[in-house]
């Protein structure tokens, strides 16, 4: 089963399609991410990174990201799952 992710395209996995929203959050990410990946590509040490405010730039971002994602729930990390389970208690 192939995982496909292409920033502009949508995230699938067999024949399940991510829903729009989440495709969207993916690819704004991404964006984001690319644009300070550009921006940072010369410093030359963390202490850099840290004083150009990209990190606070990036958490609220992900932040959200993290919580669309949560919604839908989340696979167990002690056995394998077809799909998540928003407790994974319950699954």
């Amino acid at each position: 089963m192939a995982t496909e992710l292409s920033l502009g395209c949508a995230i699938q996995v067999g024949e399940v399609r991510q829903p729009d929203e989440e495709e969207q959050t993916v690819n704004d990410l991404g964006e984001m991410l690319k644009g300070i990946t550009t921006e940072t590509l010369h410093f030359q040490s963390e202490a850099e990174y840290i004083e150009s405010g990209c990190a606070e730039r990036i958490k609220p971002v992900a932040q959200e990201a993290l919580k669309l994602f949560l919604t839908r729930g989340r696979f167990s990390e002690d056995y394998e799952e077809l799909t998540p389970a928003l407790d994974p208690s319950q699954a």
